[in-house]
């Protein structure tokens, strides 16, 4: 017990079970707990801190809020051990026409990039009613239709993104509806009918996830995702919108700037 009055401060305004998930988080940081290694028990610690197992328990409750644990049920807790190989992707770079026109797609570029196995699944080709926020990125009325292609992609076999394409349906004739698009993917579909890109528009929103995108994801408890949409233009025209939900305990951004400009380059 006297070495459990050294470590908690009953002096100090913080909440003990804040400073008991303060020196975990230390241990961990500092290696002494390796990635995925187990915590001490919610016995151990009570003996060593002469708390209570309810006082325990929310230290872990607020490790595994910040995403920093993991429960097994019976078996114990474990330090979340970081994402081996998140993908790695350059925003202005990986959309540059250079690649479309060589053959490769953004997913592609950031597979190489990446150094990991990136794969997608096409679970949806369908022409539907544009969600408001769809309608609103492809400045049409809400509801009309648009054909839309829903994807999840996974790094090493892991899902990382869920991701949707709504294109307007004069856009979407038969070569951007087929299940693979062939070298290029949409974007030189898109280009090969002459409706060349000019620009695009990407916004990012982090938030906590929904039930189903937790189990979709796979997600550990404390994981934010990222809700990335990006708008492609050509000329003053959107032609397509893309909606991802990303988890972001697998992706990384990068972001080239130039000082003078301002603008983002490869």
């Amino acid at each position: 017990m006297a070495s459990a009055a050294r470590a908690i401060d009953p002096a100090s305004d913080r909440p003990v079970y804040k400073q008991i998930a303060d020196m975990l988080r230390q241990r961990m940081d500092a290696g002494d707990i390796a990635p995925s290694g187990r915590l001490p028990s919610e016995s151990e610690l009570m003996q060593q801190f002469g708390v209570a197992r309810a006082t325990v328990r929310r230290s872990f409750d607020l490790l595994a809020m910040e995403g920093r644990v993991r429960t097994v049920k019976g078996v114990g807790v474990f330090a979340r051990a970081p994402t081996a190989a998140p993908i790695r992707t350059q925003r202005a770079e990986r959309l540059a026409r250079r690649h479309r026109t060589s053959g490769k797609s953004a997913l592609e570029i950031d597979a190489e990039r990446t150094g990991a196995r990136l794969t997608q699944e096409i679970v949806e080709r369908a022409d539907v009613p544009a969600p408001p926020l769809v309608a609103r990125c492809l400045d049409i009325p809400g509801g009309q239709p648009v054909f839309v292609r829903r994807r999840v992609i996974a790094i090493e076999g892991s899902p990382a993104q869920l991701a949707d394409s709504y294109i307007p349906l004069d856009i979407a004739v038969a070569p951007v509806r087929e299940q693979y698009t062939g070298p290029g993917r949409t974007y030189a579909r898109i280009e090969e009918q002459g409706h060349r890109l000019t620009r695009f528009r990407e916004q990012l929103t982090f938030r906590m996830p929904t039930p189903d995108e937790v189990r979709a994801l796979h997600l550990d408890v404390g994981v934010p995702v990222i809700d990335l949409v990006r708008v492609a233009y050509t000329d003053d025209r959107p032609v397509e919108c893309f909606v991802s939900v990303l988890a972001g305990d697998k992706h990384r951004f990068e972001y080239h700037i130039d000082v003078d400009t301002g603008v983002c380059r490869a």
